[in-house]
C-alpha cells in the first residue's frame, strides 16, 4: 500500500513547541488489505517516547469520507487523513546497532475489539 503515516509523539522527550507533539513521518510497510490484522508495520525512524502515540494515515488521490466509499459516495480528488491506530514499539531493533526502522501499530479494529471486550490486553508470549 505504501500510504504515508504520521506518528504524533515525543521522541526522546522532544516537543514540537508549546507542549505539542512532533509529527514523525513514515509509510505503511505491510499489506493492510490481507485479512484483519491486529497490527501493521510502518517504516519510520522512531525513538523512545513514541509508544502509545496516535498514528494517522494520509491517503492521496480519489477519496471518499469514511462510510461513503460505495458507488454513490461523495468521491473527491484530494488528500485525507484518518486515525490508523496506536504506535507500540520497534519490534525488530536489536542491541548490536542494526535497526530495521520498522514500528508496530495496533489498528483501529484491534483497539475497538479490545475496548469492547472489557478485558485487559496481555502481550503474546
Amino acid at each position: 500500500m505504501g500510504d504515508d503515516v504520521f506518528i504524533l509523539g515525543f521522541p526522546e522527550g522532544i516537543t514540537g513547541g508549546g507542549g505539542f507533539p512532533v509529527w514523525k513521518r513514515g509509510t505503511i510497510a505491510t499489506e493492510p488489505a490481507i485479512g484483519v490484522l491486529p497490527t501493521l508495520l510502518v517504516d519510520t525512524a522512531t525513538r523512545g517516547g513514541m509508544s502509545g502515540a496516535p498514528v494517522f494515515v494520509q491517503r492521496s488521490g480519489i477519496i471518499a469520507p469514511r462510510g461513503q466509499e460505495g458507488p454513490e459516495g461523495n468521491w473527491k480528488l484530494g488528500r485525507a487523513r484518518d486515525f490508523l491506530g496506536i504506535y507500540t514499539a520497534r519490534p525488530l531493533a536489536d542491541s548490536d546497532g542494526f535497526k530495521a526502522q520498522l514500528g508496530r501499530v495496533f489498528t483501529r479494529p484491534t483497539i475497538d475489539q479490545l475496548l469492547a471486550s472489557g478485558q485487559p490486553w496481555t502481550p503474546e508470549a
